[in-house]
């Protein structure tokens, strides 16, 4: 084996530079492309995340289904955390 010479070292760490590049280009492009809205939806809603919230068009109970079954109701020292 032999000693490497500084024009080996110089391409080695250009490859090295061009291949953590060409990595980090590969990274932005896929969160880019991946995403579900597109850039100018997400800078429009202020870089929040998620659809645009709105109202279940579904009718929603106002209480728990079971909310009156005794068996499921805690005993009534616990009430508050650490009690139980």
């Amino acid at each position: 084996m032999h000693a490497a010479t500084s024009y080996e070292l110089r391409g080695n760490t250009l490859r090295f530079v061009r291949s953590l590049l060409g990595l980090a280009g590969f990274v932005i492009v896929s969160a880019l492309v991946c995403g579900c809205t597109s850039l100018q939806e997400y800078i429009h809603n202020g870089f929040k995340v998620g659809p645009n919230y709105g109202r279940p068009s579904a009718p929603v109970a106002n209480d728990w289904i079971d909310a009156d079954d005794q068996q499921r109701r805690l005993p009534a020292d616990c009430d508050q955390p650490g009690n139980c």
